[in-house]
């Protein structure tokens, strides 16, 4: 279903791309081409831009977590937020 997500909405999974979904210049991606053949192959490695797919394929906003890095001088790691894919509605309570 991510594969599916990546392959239909290249523009917004693109980093070269205006309409890429991750705007925060602390994280970095892959080009197109690996970020998809990641996520068709098992056991490969997963980026920021993966989870913003799966978010979308499964109609889920989640709570991503990484620890603060003082040695890569990351006090709020840009990876601890909430993902909220393509077409995702949030309610707050």
């Amino acid at each position: 279903m991510t594969a599916i997500e990546i392959i239909e909405n290249r523009r917004l999974y693109d980093a070269s791309s205006t309409d890429f979904v991750i705007s925060d210049p602390r994280i970095a991606s892959a080009s197109y081409a690996s970020v998809l053949n990641h996520v068709l192959q098992d056991g490969h490695y997963v980026e920021m831009i993966h989870l913003h797919a799966i978010s979308a394929a499964l109609n889920v906003a989640f709570q991503s977590y990484a620890p603060p890095s003082t040695s890569l001088g990351l006090l709020d790691s840009p990876y601890t937020c909430v993902v909220v894919g393509r077409g995702v509605k949030i309610s707050t309570p």
